[in-house]
């Protein structure tokens, strides 16, 4: 015996069963969409240099900061190194070298260096100063770019921006110091403009800026060679020279770099820093 049975829906039962469908692909297009964002927002901090945590500190596995650049960077090195007077929670890495730059790339080519360093793989954290040398024309191509032209300061900002392109693929913490305040007034001038560089291209990668300026001028925002130590004693800080550092002129500019450090990268260890002051000297 067999019968056949017909399903009679309603116009209101397929009305019901319509919204009941709209409303499940509603919700998935929203799932989708919730997704797709939160992928392309990591892809984003991806790309900007957005920076993981750093390895907690312990005296078994130190934080291990690279120093690397010019002769400045030596200068922060042997600063941070005055600073830390030997803790063994952070280890300090020098990848500096002096009379080099981005420019010169015939006499040191900082690009190809910056890559065998992330590949090597050996830092936690990265300490970069440049620009100190780099006040040079260049050649691109058969034409030669004048320093300090307009052409010339567009061919040092994508010399930067590769540089920190390559560094910015290692997923490290990246602090960029900027160029101090120097005795020359046309150097002083140019460094200025380099700052300008550093500055904009260390935000557009993920990097954190070091300002030095301040701590090395006076009042009026001008070259001294004297400064505050950390005892609050007015001291010699720079070299003859007006662009390097003494001992103390160093520990000054390890300071202010290290304040940074540690105001980012817990629990690095309590040092005494002195005065966060915002200029050299009284005069």
């Amino acid at each position: 015996m067999s019968s056949n049975t017909s399903l009679t829906v309603t116009p209101r039962e397929a009305a019901s069963i319509v919204h009941v469908i709209a409303a499940f692909v509603a919700l998935a297009v929203l799932t989708l969409a919730v997704v797709f964002v939160a992928a392309a927002g990591q892809a984003s901090a991806q790309s900007a240099g957005v920076s993981g945590p750093v390895r907690t500190v312990s005296t078994s596995q130190p934080v291990r900061i690279a120093v690397i650049g010019d002769s400045l960077a030596f200068e922060v090195f042997k600063g941070l190194h005055r600073v830390l007077d030997k803790q063994s929670a952070v280890e300090l890495l020098k990848y500096s070298k002096v009379s080099t730059g981005l420019i010169r790339r015939d006499v040191y080519d900082w690009n190809k260096r910056i890559d065998e360093i992330v590949r090597e793989d050996k830092f936690d954290v990265a300490v970069v100063v440049l620009g100190g040398n780099d006040r040079q024309s260049v050649w691109v191509g058969s034409t030669r770019l004048q320093r300090g032209t307009d052409p010339w300061f567009a061919e040092y900002a994508k010399r930067t921006e590769a540089f920190m392109k390559s560094l910015q693929i290692s997923g490290k913490r990246v602090y960029w110091v900027g160029l101090p305040v120097v005795r020359s007034s046309v150097m002083t001038r140019d460094y200025s403009k380099l700052n300008e560089i550093f500055q904009k291209l260390a935000k557009a990668h993920g990097f954190e800026y070091v300002d030095t300026w301040g701590t090395f001028a006076n009042k009026a925002g001008k070259y001294t060679a004297f400064g505050r130590d950390q005892d609050g004693a007015r001291r010699r800080m720079r070299s003859d020279d007006g662009i390097h550092f003494s001992r103390r002129g160093q520990r000054k500019l390890g300071e202010v770099v290290y304040r940074q450090l540690s105001e980012d990268i817990e629990p690095l260890p309590s040092i005494n820093l002195g005065d966060k002051q915002t200029d050299a000297t009284d005069s």
